[in-house]
């Protein structure tokens, strides 16, 4: 029997320097199927481009 487990990562950032992450999320897979969520936000101390805005809204 084999398990699909893993955890995935995923950071979003407030404008185009790769610097600015303004959420992280965090989701873990046991079995092939979502065990646990997490994210939470991060003050990037930089400005918010609107086109980033816009695509997560």
């Amino acid at each position: 029997m084999s398990v699909l487990s893993f955890v995935s990562v995923d950071v979003e950032t407030a404008n185009a320097d790769l610097s600015t992450i303004c959420q992280v999320g965090i989701v873990t897979f046991t079995n092939g199927t979502v065990a646990d969520t997490w994210s939470t936000l991060v003050n990037p101390e930089e400005f918010f481009d609107g086109f980033n805005v816009w695509i997560h809204d």
